[in-house]
């Protein structure tokens, strides 16, 4: 719950945000409207997908798959042969980037580059629903956890009656 509240909480309002300033500017449009579109998608989807992780999983795939199309795109059309040219060098020379960077700047993003709370939860929540916490229950979204409550609720309720019926 704590990593889906991290999520909730830093990540999506900003990708929603940047994914509909991306598409308006390609499309026209309101950035607002398509980054609320956005948002209540991700909540139909989390709320109405049986395993929460699932559905997280899937959409991650889809994500990767998109950045690895990005890359060939990227890689055959936008870098020049130049750069392709220097690639040995760059490899072969590495160069430390304080200069333009600025030591204080560097130091900064070394220090804040770690995972972090939520990242950490969303592991521990990977690893869990993967197998190696076999024994826990997966997580699983709201509808599905009224879904089965009121299934328990309903068996409960049975089982008082036919105990007062025939106890």
């Amino acid at each position: 719950m704590f990593a889906i509240m991290a999520y909730l909480a830093n990540l999506w309002p900003a990708w929603a945000t940047s994914s509909a300033t991306l598409l308006t500017y390609a499309t026209g449009g309101s950035k607002d409207v398509v980054a609320v579109a956005i948002l209540i998608a991700i909540a139909l989807i989390l709320t109405l997908a049986p395993t929460v992780y699932t559905a997280l999983e899937r959409a991650q795939m889809l994500k990767v798959a998109a950045i690895l199309l990005l890359i060939v795109v990227g890689s055959l059309f936008v870098i020049g042969a130049t750069t392709w040219r220097d690639v040995p060098t760059i490899v072969t020379q590495p160069r430390f980037p304080a200069a333009e960077l600025g030591f204080a700047v560097l130091l900064g993003a070394l220090a804040f580059a770690g995972a972090g709370g939520g990242q950490n939860l969303v592991q521990s929540n990977w690893i869990r629903d993967k197998g190696m916490g076999r024994h826990m229950p997966k997580i699983v979204s709201p509808l599905v956890w009224s879904i089965l409550l009121f299934g328990v609720l309903s068996v409960l309720t049975v089982q008082e009656e036919l105990g007062e019926l025939f106890g």
